[in-house]
């Protein structure tokens, strides 16, 4: 028979009037008698609270009074922390874990734990979230999920040549992707390689195709190759040096030119200037011993077999030095220089080996001594040589000091009053311009 009725007054204070029609006593037998539960709003922002004018009223017409109570009322604080789902190809490092908050205003970073790492295989791995630093009254978690995809893996059959007739070859193929360092051995499956092609199959371009490759942890792409069926015709081929030489009269020395095609190379050497008409130098295989000085000539030969053209013979140009000269000599800055006399006094240049391409200068001094002559033969079958500038300080010219130098296009001499001598530009028939300083 008893009744609690709850009214908002125009003041906006609520009254809470407790009745009983028939006079039913509020009593127990220990603890609270009445419990009031206040609820506020969401958009509560705190304050003080009073419960007053609390009044009772006993059978017997009596009044009871109490005292006014007041207390102060928080807002509590409520938020959800959940875990992202966050996704991963198959052998990458896992991702940093990531969250979102109901209530971005609350402070404080969750707890995240992921048991996947980069080895892990493909599948859905729980992202376990707990409350951490977080600071609030009610903290509610959600898990999330790290899910691991497979990896791109492309598999390549690749590229192959042969000639009509000879034997298939073995199709191998190639992958690119692999993790962990994982090989072809995780596959569940090999991959299947196969071309229209035959042994026989006449010249031309055919397709090898690939497929058939399963693996747990990979999701595979294919890279079609080609076979190229070439027919019995000669190849051309070329020979090329691999570096200069340089030698003294009586030194061996071992050629380094090579074929394209791999065959042995056959040397001839001859004295420059005589027209080639006879060797100058022993030649044993790939081994010259050279005879006497002067400028060479060295031809490379190469024979083909069924399968490549004779390479069209190469040569190099180069100087044999005379003992004499070897004692002693000096290498500078591309030139090789002697004493022209026991006093040391001044140098003469002997050899311009290392200078027979492009452009040279014969400098005015060289360690610190004039250079005052070219010796015999110092550019003696520079083919490969455009132009020389000869020093102010060069009042001698040794015999064809610049002969059989076809290719020299300008002399430039000093105007120091000194005549030429005859030969000294014997068969350089490519010279056009003749200075005088």
């Amino acid at each position: 028979g008893s009744s609690i009725t709850i009214g908002k007054q125009s003041n906006g204070a609520f009254r809470i009037v407790y009745s009983s029609l028939n006079l039913t006593p509020i009593k127990g037998t220990g603890g609270a008698l009445i419990n009031l539960c206040l609820k506020a709003s969401s958009n509560y922002s705190g304050g003080s609270v009073m419960v007053k004018n609390i009044v009772f009223g006993t059978t017997d017409s009596k009044t009871v009074r109490m005292d006014n109570v007041s207390f102060d009322m928080q807002r509590m604080t409520f938020v959800t922390v959940t875990a992202s789902t966050i996704k991963m190809k198959y052998g990458e490092a896992v991702p940093e874990l990531t969250y979102q908050k109901s209530d971005s205003s609350v402070k404080g970073t969750p707890t995240l734990s992921c048991e996947a790492t980069s080895k892990s295989p493909v599948g859905t791995y729980p992202i376990v979230i707990s409350q951490g630093s977080v600071e609030a009254d009610e903290v509610k978690c959600v898990n999330g999920s790290l899910i691991i995809e497979k990896a791109p893996l492309t598999v390549s059959a690749g590229n192959y040549t042969k000639k009509q007739g000879d034997p298939m070859p073995e199709f191998k193929a190639s992958y690119q992707g692999f993790k962990n360092n994982e090989t072809e051995d995780v596959l569940t499956k090999k991959p299947v390689i196969t071309t229209t092609a035959t042994e026989s199959s006449a010249p031309g371009e055919y397709p090898v195709t690939v497929s058939g490759a399963e693996a747990q942890n990979y999701d595979i792409s294919y890279v079609n190759g080609k076979l190229i069926i070439i027919n019995k015709e000669k190849k051309h081929q070329t020979i090329t040096w691999n570096q200069d030489i340089q030698a003294t009269v009586g030194q061996t020395v071992e050629m380094t030119a090579t074929a394209s095609s791999g065959l042995p190379v056959t040397y001839t050497c001859f004295l420059a200037g005589n027209g080639g008409g006879r060797p100058s130098s022993y030649i044993d295989g790939h081994r010259i011993t050279f005879n006497n000085a002067g400028a060479r000539i060295i031809i490379a030969h190469q024979d083909g077999d069924e399968d490549y053209e004779a390479a069209e013979p190469d040569t190099m140009y180069f100087n044999v030095l005379s003992a004499d000269e070897a004692d002693g000599l000096m290498y500078i800055d591309g030139l090789y220089y002697k004493y022209t006399d026991d006093s040391q006094s001044a140098l003469k240049v002997v050899r311009g080996y290392k200078s027979y391409m492009g452009d040279i200068v014969v400098p005015l001094t060289a360690n610190g001594l004039p250079v005052v002559s070219l010796g015999n033969f110092a550019f003696y079958t520079s083919d490969k040589l455009n132009s020389v500038a000869i020093g102010d300080n060069v009042k001698e010219y040794g015999s064809e000091a610049l002969s059989n130098s076809y290719n020299i296009r300008s002399i430039t001499f000093p105007r120091n009053g000194n005549g030429l001598p005859d030969w000294l530009c014997n068969s350089s028939r490519g010279i056009k311009e003749i200075h005088c300083r």
